[in-house]
């Protein structure tokens, strides 16, 4: 921008806070390709000078990655292995999913993401939330369909990026930032936290149609009705918002109510639903009832977690310790 009178120190600057960024979280891999995918859109028209930037974008992401894997250990345990490669690998072997299963999970996933962004009903809002697993492209048979959409939102995101560039920018964005934890974090699907930075493209093609609605309506008398009633609508979401949020903050105070609700939540056809993360929110759920002293209650969700993960220590000696009250 040239607001910075000495750019190498600007540049380093930069550098070191990527590399900040990358030891404190996985999705800061991200930044080069968005990095990249904002010249596209909005700066550059030379491909030569674009291919030069991702050039040195990709060489100094190598470089950190390398650097920064030594310390890498699958659930900071070196004894687990050491490297990123080491740590994916222990954390598929964890899941007992393919790369492709992955893939076509995490394709129905980034839907529910998207409808939970769209339609935040309080109902819909879970910290952990056990996914019915795709096992193949047609088993379940919608898994197909949401492949298909991916495809369809990528390939409208790269056609954008010229045509309407923050909307083509803000897909992207979107998909971009959604891959790292759902492929190098395989043994929970879904997490109600991880849209959070990838809604900024959500938001970024709302506020785009809002502000090209008000461009259309303009300062006529006879669309003043029309810009009131918007604002009136504006409030009406910002009223709904801040309810389902206060409901939620009730709720997630409560560690009992909360993770009961997240087990009333699990998908009815159980047969391929994610055995660990079931059983990890059955466990949360006991432990939350044995420190209420609730006993009898405590040991049915902590039967019911050993059911489905019968070889967690854990979990067997915290029914035991029920069973002693």
């Amino acid at each position: 921008s040239g607001r910075w009178q000495r750019q190498r120190a600007g540049y380093a600057v930069c550098v070191v806070l990527f590399i900040a960024a990358m030891l404190s979280k996985e999705n800061s891999v991200t930044l080069p390709v968005i990095l990249v995918l904002a010249e596209i859109a909005f700066f550059t028209d030379s491909w030569v000078a674009l291919a030069k930037r991702a050039g040195v974008y990709a060489a100094l992401t190598l470089v950190v990655l390398a650097s920064i894997s030594v310390l890498q250990h699958p659930h900071g345990n070196p004894q687990l292995g050491t490297g990123i490669l080491s740590t994916v690998r222990e954390y598929y072997a964890e899941s007992g999913l393919t790369v492709w299963q992955v893939v076509y999970t995490q394709s129905r996933v980034v839907f529910s993401y998207l409808f939970l962004l769209l339609f935040p009903m309080p109902s819909h809002a879970q910290l952990i939330n056990p996914q019915v697993l795709s096992l193949s492209l047609t088993n379940p048979p919608v898994t197909a369909a949401a492949v298909a959409g991916i495809a369809v939102l990528f390939s409208a995101g790269l056609y954008l990026l010229k045509k309407v560039p923050l909307w083509g920018f803000g897909i992207l964005f979107f998909l971009v930032n959604l891959l790292p934890e759902g492929f190098l974090v395989p043994q929970y699907a879904f997490f109600g936290y991880r849209p959070v930075l990838p809604m900024l493209g959500v938001l970024l093609i709302i506020g785009d149609c809002l502000a090209r609605f008000l461009t259309a309506v303009g300062d006529s008398s006879r669309w003043r009705l029309v810009r009131a009633c918007g604002v009136a609508l504006l409030g009406g979401v910002l009223i709904f918002l801040g309810t389902s949020t206060a409901l939620r903050a009730d709720l997630w105070s409560d560690p009992i109510r909360f993770w009961k609700e997240t087990v009333a939540a699990f998908p009815q056809d159980q047969r391929h639903m994610e055995r660990k993360v079931a059983a990890h929110a059955l466990g949360n759920a006991g432990a939350a009832l044995y420190a209420a002293e609730r006993y009898e209650e405590a040991a049915d969700y902590y039967e019911q977690a050993i059911a489905l993960s019968p070889q967690d220590p854990r979990k067997i000696i915290s029914l035991a310790a029920v069973y002693a009250e």
